[in-house]
């Protein structure tokens, strides 16, 4: 029984030298303050394209070739994410709160069951300290039962606010923007199938201010004796092409028109 004595001192010293043993934690607010997106300029990738928006059909066949030459630009676009931050003083480590604690978390479900029936008012709780990560009430005495206490028991206003903290997250999908080339040099190669007719036209248009461009192809049909079996029109600009394939249909309508 002698035994115990110097065991019961030894601990009861060491409780009260670590009691009041306080330090500093950083809490980030659970939820951001503000989110700000911008666009990520190093994973910008640039495509040239050249498209087609419009052309002869049986139906329309006095309608052009519309060729459109533009650059595709996507990028990935990131969201800033602000927090803030605070320094919460903090009991390290306390053996004394071990009893009550034990007691209050035996209790936990008879005080929730009267804040939910009676009061409106958590005791012991302050949400502001748990947006900030700090525990919730049957956490705190869970904690304070090993003998720790956190930002939650011994706040009383002993914190300090750090500067915000940013994140950087990529949201998807990506935005993707088209601009238009201007004033810029499209080749245009015409080949026409199942006609006397022996070759082929080539001709450099330049685009308009939208990055757009007419190509008639009224003047080649008056050429031709009879109507094409198959009309191809080959667009090349720098690093883009596209081709238009008119079948046998659309070039009788073509050449029919032409021809009144």
């Amino acid at each position: 029984m002698w035994l115990h004595r110097p065991i019961f001192i030894f601990l009861t010293l060491i409780a009260f030298i670590n009691y009041g043993c306080m330090n500093w934690v950083v809490h980030r607010r659970a939820t951001p303050t503000k989110e700000t997106p911008v666009a990520s300029g190093p994973n910008t990738t640039k495509v040239r394209e050249l498209t087609v928006s419009a052309q002869p059909t049986v139906s329309n066949p006095h309608v052009p070739v519309m060729l459109l030459y533009s650059e595709r630009w996507t990028e990935v676009e990131e969201v800033v994410v602000t927090y803030q931050q605070r320094e919460y003083r903090n009991n390290t480590f306390n053996p004394l709160i071990i009893p009550p604690s034990l007691l209050f978390l035996a209790l936990t479900p008879i005080i929730l069951a009267l804040y939910y029936t009676i009061g409106h008012e958590k005791p012991y709780y302050n949400e502001e300290v748990s947006e900030y990560g700090c525990p919730d009430i049957p956490l705190v005495f869970l904690y304070g039962a090993i003998g720790y206490g956190p930002c939650g028991v011994s706040t009383g206003g002993n914190y300090r606010d750090l500067p915000v903290a940013e994140e950087i997250r990529q949201t998807d999908p990506t935005v993707e923007l088209r601009y238009p080339l201007a004033y810029w040099s499209v080749q245009v190669k015409v080949a026409a199938q199942g006609v006397k007719w022996q070759k082929d036209t080539f001709l450099t248009v330049i685009t308009d201010a939208e990055g757009q461009r007419r190509i008639p192809l009224d003047s080649m049909f008056k050429e031709f004796s009879d109507a094409p079996l198959e009309v191809t029109v080959i667009l090349t600009a720098d690093e883009a092409h596209t081709t238009v394939h008119l079948d046998s249909q659309v070039s009788e309508a073509i050449y029919t028109h032409v021809k009144k």
